[in-house]
């Protein structure tokens, strides 16, 4: 659903080759096909129909656009990130960054981003500030919120 803008719970696997899905794929004698190869079973129909929209309207130029949008924001905040001095957790390969500071702990820069009206997303294992960079996240969203974490900066 982060690529695809879909509804959750929505989200599918795409196969280059049939062999994958025969591998996973059950007998299903009591189902109207001999075999079946979903992963969770039974499902409200809602968010497939939704999802076959949105993939039929984006087509594969549309995925491939938001992914290569989502994947430029994502290096401009790590980029900036590193300059303002704070650590990533690993560089990123995916459109989800993981940083912390080098001096606070996690929930203490937690904290202090709410207080500046963030809604923070903290990971557990490892701790670390996670944003994932969807397509609704602006490149405006990033800059006030890389402002507000070198004013934290400045502050301490």
């Amino acid at each position: 659903h982060k690529m695809g803008l879909s509804p959750i719970p929505s989200g599918g696997i795409l196969f280059r080759d049939q062999s994958y899905l025969d591998a996973m794929s059950v007998d299903s004698p009591y189902l109207t096909i001999k075999n079946q190869s979903t992963i969770v079973g039974t499902r409200l129909g809602a968010s497939a129909a939704a999802t076959y929209a949105v993939m039929s309207y984006l087509g594969k130029e549309g995925y491939a656009n938001n992914a290569i949008e989502a994947l430029e924001k994502t290096h401009f905040l790590t980029d900036n990130l590193k300059k303002l001095g704070y650590e990533l957790v690993v560089e990123p390969k995916l459109n989800i960054v993981a940083f912390n500071h080098p001096y606070l702990e996690t929930f203490e820069l937690a904290q202090l981003l709410e207080e500046r009206n963030w809604k923070i997303s903290c990971s557990s294992y490892p701790k670390a500030i996670r944003v994932i960079l969807m397509n609704h996240i602006k490149k405006e969203h990033l800059i006030e919120l890389l402002n507000d974490l070198d004013e934290i900066n400045k502050s301490l």
